[in-house]
């Protein structure tokens, strides 16, 4: 994570580094930035896990090959202990505050699927399982879905193949879809918008999503009806 901002502020620098004529300042633009990024990082202001009920929701990849399907918090707890050394405060945090680890995705056979967990903690513990790189691969956000329709509705549209393959495609289940379609990643941030209007089908292979947990969500302009799909990029 740290890689990913460093190379970000680093591109800002080279861009600039053209018109600098003074050394000294360029020296002081570099020590602002690594400032900066310290302090964002150190705050926690590149994750945004909380949903509306006061709860963090993570999305957790572990270093197990095949996560059993009956994994809860204490083999979360436990996995951690055996492969990194975690400080006993940060050890506190995580069982004093994890409500529940669960198996993501019990019933799929793709290899990295199959080492996602779901985490849920009463505080924001995104920092923690972020140092932990021997236990964990990688740690998201889960964004929250906010359904305007109920679970036993029509859907508005469906995605396959998902996991996302480059024939995928969503597919809109209205009769002349009047829509807006957005692509959310899993820190919930919009990475694509578009109104839609009579086309019954919207391919992905264009937006070339990178691996990784993302959310469709689907605006019946017409009815008012929001459906969100979770889809998976491996």
């Amino acid at each position: 994570m740290i890689c990913v901002y460093f190379s970000f502020y680093s591109k800002i620098l080279l861009n600039f580094e053209k018109e600098l004529i003074s050394i000294g300042i360029m020296k002081k633009i570099v020590l602002l930035l690594l400032v900066a990024l310290y302090a964002n990082i150190m705050s926690g202001q590149q994750t945004d896990c909380q949903h509306s009920n006061g709860i963090y929701y993570y999305y957790a990849e572990l270093t197990i090959n095949n996560v059993p399907n009956n994994f809860n918090k204490t083999d979360f707890i436990n996995h951690i202990i055996a492969h990194d050394p975690i400080s006993n405060s940060d050890l506190a945090i995580l069982n004093n505050n994890i409500i529940e680890v669960y198996k993501s995705f019990p019933s799929s056979q793709t290899p990295t699927l199959q080492r996602v967990v779901n985490v849920n903690s009463n505080v924001d513990i995104f920092q923690i399982l972020a140092q932990l790189n021997n236990s964990i691969v990688n740690i998201e956000c889960e964004p929250e879905a906010q359904l305007g329709i109920d679970d036993n509705s029509t859907q508005i549209f469906t995605v396959d193949p998902n996991p996302v393959t480059e024939n995928t495609v969503i597919s809109f289940n209205i009769l002349q879809p009047d829509i807006n379609l957005e692509i959310i990643n899993s820190l919930g941030q919009s990475l694509f918008r578009k109104h839609i209007n009579n086309d019954k089908y919207f391919d992905l292979k264009p937006l070339k999503l990178n691996k990784g947990i993302f959310f469709v969500k689907i605006t019946d302009i017409n009815s008012g009806k929001v459906q969100v799909l979770k889809i998976i990029k491996e």
